[in-house]
């Protein structure tokens, strides 16, 4: 099911019969133009106004426009709503040239133009994005040893800013070492397409992760919004290959996904869903074991926290059935129905977990034990969830 505004996630538990797919709203405008080469291009750039003191950061009060260009012919883009982060590049006589991170609606990332009156100056947001693939120093300067590297339109979490250098955290994505905290060239970093305040009522920030997990999984992110004709239904399929990649297994969603509807009879259907025993059923088909999903007499087993953490604590990862609205940072989404996700640690009391519905970032994520239950309680099928083991 797409979910207006909030992106994909896929339909759980409704029968073939019951299930659709809503459309997408308003196409993408036709916004800023493509990222420039961020590495060689710093805040103030040639278009700067000699001699001011540009500020690195600026937020829109109220509604602003998004020009093409600083005089006054310069075709509109898009308007955005209030609140954006813009890093601002360089400035003309009436408008300030800007990178803008779009919305992940409607407006796509990249340079704009805007008023100079319509930003007012901003501290850094919590959280930026990564221009480029860049090193991550152990301290702040060139030639400092490095110890990773973050990705190209990573999410990072800001930590300090000093001189051009900003330290940062980067979780990772299950494959490599991470979490790493470091520096990174401050002109590398770019705003978020979704709104900090969000991104941190789901993220596991440094503040979080100084409580030590007690359990965190190796388990490889996959993203359900993959550009296949079912990606606003595929959730579960995206996260059954997210076990198998926990576990050395390769198997793509799209090859997932043909299993899982072989199984429950719907070959084919690009917007159907999927029940949890076919997707049980296909973790096993691909070489694993899909552990207490039934009771012995055939009903879904009621999964509890203390199930759910002795699973962890065996090194086996939990594929969970949710609503998807009492997810963090899910809380206004329109879309009301079932979500998948894959439960991966133990932080504290609260839970770590991938979802494949990465409307910011996906890995990472962070659930309360009381949040985790009512979230699985209010699905279709209450407490639903299954463990991923090797096949012994």
């Amino acid at each position: 099911m797409l979910v207006v505004g909030e992106g994909p996630a896929g339909n759980a538990a409704l029968t073939p019969g019951e299930r659709s797919a809503h459309r997408p709203g308003p196409q993408l405008a036709p916004t800023p133009t493509s990222p420039p080469l961020f590495a060689a291009a710093g805040p103030a750039s040639a278009a700067s106004t000699a001699g001011a003191a540009l500020p690195l950061w600026g937020q829109n009060p109220e509604r602003t426009t998004l020009w093409a260009g600083d005089g006054p012919d310069a075709d509109e883009f898009t308007t955005v709503p209030p609140g954006a982060y813009f890093r601002i590049l360089g400035a003309g006589e009436s408008r300030y040239r800007v990178y803008y991170g779009g919305d992940r609606a409607r407006r796509r990332p990249g340079e704009a133009w805007v008023d100079k009156d319509a930003l007012v100056p901003a501290d850094w947001p919590q959280f930026v994005r990564v221009g480029a693939s860049t090193v991550v120093h152990a301290e702040p300067r060139a030639t400092a040893a490095g110890s990773g590297t973050v990705p190209r339109d990573a999410y990072v979490e800001v930590l300090q800013v000093r001189d051009g250098w900003t330290r940062a955290l980067y979780l990772g994505d299950g494959r490599d070492a991470g979490p790493l905290v470091g520096w990174l060239p401050s002109d590398a970093l770019l705003p978020p397409d979704v709104a900090p305040a969000r991104i941190a009522r789901f993220l596991a920030t440094a503040e979080v992760l100084r409580r030590r997990p007690e359990v965190w999984l190796k388990v490889p992110y996959l993203s359900q919004l993959d550009g296949s004709p079912w990606a606003a239904a595929n959730c579960g399929p995206t996260s059954v290959a997210m076990l198998l990649a926990a576990h050395g297994l390769a198997a793509t969603s799209a090859e997932v996904r043909r299993q899982v509807m072989a199984l429950q009879g719907t070959p084919n259907c690009h917007d159907c869903g999927a029940f949890i025993e076919a997707l049980a059923g296909a973790t096993e088909a691909f070489g694993l074991q899909a552990l207490d999903l039934q009771e012995p007499n055939g009903r879904l087993r009621r999964w509890s926290p203390d199930d759910l953490r002795a699973a962890l604590r065996a090194s086996h990862p939990v594929l969970a059935q949710v609503k998807f609205r009492l997810l963090p940072g899910r809380e206004d989404a329109p879309y009301s129905g079932d979500h998948y996700i894959v439960l991966t640690g133990i932080v504290g009391d609260a839970f770590l977990y991938n979802d494949p519905l990465d409307d910011g970032p996906g890995y990472g994520r962070v659930i309360g034990t009381t949040a985790l239950q009512r979230a699985m309680a209010a699905s279709d099928f209450p407490y639903a969830a299954f463990a991923a083991a090797p096949a012994s």
